[in-house]
């Protein structure tokens, strides 16, 4: 490995960039965009209510929150090889509890290290590790690796959906077999990742010229916390990890509730998963040309078209279609919550604190989906259905769309004033 790393004209950001891939093909693939397949067996089996459940959820997010929080620190003391590593047995003993818990303390535990292996090697890592290692064209290259994850869930469902049908205690099987992969694969990971000590940050202020998807110079985070428009990106923020992770963590649940045939969930279910994978990609693409507006504007705009259209889906061929278009819209949706939040850091607060405010704006999103969580699964056992809950969050992503108007616009005067 090495002697890889030191060929003469082998770029080895490639190599980063494949493990990257890996990295969120199993982490959130496995770990995170196919848990819908658990929920319904895990509930049945136990007879935990939904929203005690959904507390798990709470629990992971929580931790997933904190550490965020403190990411600029953790990176500078203990370096990516040592964080990645954590982060992967975190995720394995993870899945091990999900595996053998019978009571929502066990669950609950389980969402806890959940959250702490995802923060450590997902979106957050993403964004530090890219921005070290990729000068050009960041939003591109994070769109592919984090489309990965479309990949991972789709086989993940497709892999594990059989095992768990095949009896009451399925999902315990198909966890423990997961708990495995990501441990060989974590070995893989950390083997292969490393730092790169020349940080790219030089290479943006060099690059005075700023283009669409480029970095800039940037403000230190105590300037930032002074600016309005800080604080309502953080609401705007918080507010789409509420709506967008909640109602997509549903979405399986929903539509075995009003009854949608199991053939039509069986080719719905392992498509969103390929979709995402296209969307996340695109994202990243159209952020490198046409800017942060256009992108999050058509994102959101596909969320309220997503809620209404998953709020009136049923067993009839409207339904279906229905059910077809949530599914396309709402993965053009779902990368706010994740390829966006790298690229919020950079494009509204710059390069010169960018460790510190990726943290503040993953914990925010990731507070959301802690609230978000509990919150759908009481107003399932308080309504029997999730359709209000749908009808609300397109009310508030309306309304997310409106304030990050005027968020994007003070950040571009501001840094009008940086560079003159």
């Amino acid at each position: 490995m090495e002697k890889l790393k030191k060929s003469k004209g082998f770029d080895y950001k490639y190599v980063i960039i494949g493990v990257c891939a890996l990295m969120i093909f199993v982490g959130l693939g496995f770990c995170s965009s196919s848990k819908g397949i658990y929920l319904n067996p895990i509930l049945e089996y136990t007879g935990i209510g939904a929203g005690p459940f959904g507390f798990s959820d709470s629990f992971r997010y929580a931790t997933t929150a904190i550490v965020n929080i403190f990411f600029g620190t953790l990176i500078a003391k203990f370096g990516v090889k040592k964080l990645v590593g954590a982060g992967f047995l975190s995720l394995a003993l993870s899945m091990v509890l999900y595996s053998v818990s019978t009571t929502v303390v066990g669950f609950y535990l389980a969402g806890a290290f959940l959250g702490l292996g995802l923060a450590w090697t997902t979106t957050t890592m993403m964004g530090y590790i890219i921005r070290r290692w990729v000068h050009k064209n960041r939003g591109t290259v994070m769109g592919f690796i984090l489309a990965t994850n479309g990949l991972g869930g789709a086989f993940a469902t497709t892999l594990f959906s059989p095992i768990i049908q095949s009896s009451m205690t399925g999902y315990k099987t198909a966890y423990l077999i997961v708990a495995l992969i990501v441990f060989i694969l974590g070995v893989i990971a950390v083997v292969f990742i490393k730092d790169n000590k020349s940080d790219a940050v030089q290479a943006s202020e060099s690059n005075q010229k700023k283009k669409r998807g480029d970095s800039w110079i940037g403000i230190e985070s105590k300037v930032a916390f002074k600016k309005s428009y800080f604080y309502w990106a953080i609401l705007c923020i918080f507010l789409t990890g509420l709506v967008i992770q909640s109602i997509t963590g549903v979405f399986i649940r929903h539509i075995q509730m009003v009854e949608v045939s199991q053939d039509f969930q069986n080719i719905i279910i392992p498509s969103q998963m390929i979709i995402l994978t296209f969307t996340k990609f695109l994202t990243g693409f159209m952020y490198d040309k046409f800017g942060l507006r256009i992108t999050i504007s058509v994102n959101i705009v596909c969320s309220l078209i997503a809620m209404v259209a998953i709020a009136l889906v049923d067993t009839t061929l409207t339904g279906q279609v229905l059910c077809v278009l949530y599914v396309i819209t709402a993965n053009i949706a779902l990368p706010l919550e994740t390829i966006m939040l790298p690229i919020y850091a950079g494009d509204l607060f710059g390069e010169k604190d960018y460790n510190k405010m990726l943290g503040y704006i993953v914990s925010a999103n990731t507070i959301g989906y802690a609230l978000g969580s509990p919150i759908m699964g009481f107003i399932s056992d308080i309504f029997g259905s999730y359709v209000p809950a749908f009808f609300g969050g397109a009310v508030i992503m309306a309304i997310v769309l409106v304030v990050m108007q005027f968020v994007i616009s003070s950040a571009n005067k501001l840094k009008r004033e940086v560079s003159e």
